[in-house]
């Protein structure tokens, strides 16, 4: 809303700018969660809609927003890999209503980098923990990429039985529409089947 309402002042065009204004009010909720839920117009096409509306380039870094970090849960243990971060992630794409490709900004940025490339992250702590004693059943229930730290808990647990400890039960439920595009991690999950580890 507030991209809009400082839009709407460099409009020289009186319908433009009254559209503008109206979009950055309660008044105009409706268009504005139709622009961005069913349209999903880029600035690029605002600035199609608003041709008057044109803010010098110093000016439109003033106006929008800086994008949010995106953080994504770590489907890895850190003591069976202790210098790696194993990452989850599916490209968001779609076609828009104009048949045009869009995607993800950070999805499609991460798949499109080299092997090698560097990045800046930063890493903090999990809201999801494992039960204290490694002899407590684990029911753990995921769908696409939520699957992330249901693996890192599975692994986790390997990790724990290779050091003798006793392990209790681990039931995981994960569900996809196709079996071979979105059976996420289905080797590491046969393959705990196969080794007769109590993973059900």
């Amino acid at each position: 809303m507030r991209f809009y309402e400082g839009l709407a002042a460099y409009a020289t065009d009186d319908k433009e700018k009254a559209a503008l204004e109206k979009l950055a009010s309660p008044a105009g909720a409706a268009t504005l969660k139709e622009y961005q839920e069913v349209e999903t117009y880029s600035f690029v096409d605002i600035f199609d809609l608003f041709p008057s509306a044109r803010p010098t380039g110093s000016e439109l870094v003033q106006l929008v927003s800086p994008l949010k970090r995106r953080e994504y849960s770590i489907a890895s243990s850190q003591k069976m890999h202790p210098n790696e971060v194993h990452l989850l992630i599916v490209v968001v794409d779609w076609v828009d209503q104009k048949g045009r490709k869009r995607f993800g900004h950070c999805s499609k940025y991460l798949s499109d980098l080299n092997v090698g490339s560097e990045l800046v992250v930063s890493v903090k702590p999990s809201v999801m923990k494992l039960p204290p004693l490694t002899t407590q059943p684990i029911v753990m229930a995921g769908l696409g990429t939520g699957l992330a730290p249901f693996k890192a808990f599975v692994e986790e647990r390997i990790y724990q039985k290779e050091q003798g400890h006793e392990i209790g039960e681990i039931y995981l439920y994960l569900g996809s529409r196709h079996r071979k595009e979105e059976y996420l991690y289905g080797e590491f999950w046969e393959s705990c089947l196969d080794a007769g580890r109590n993973i059900t």
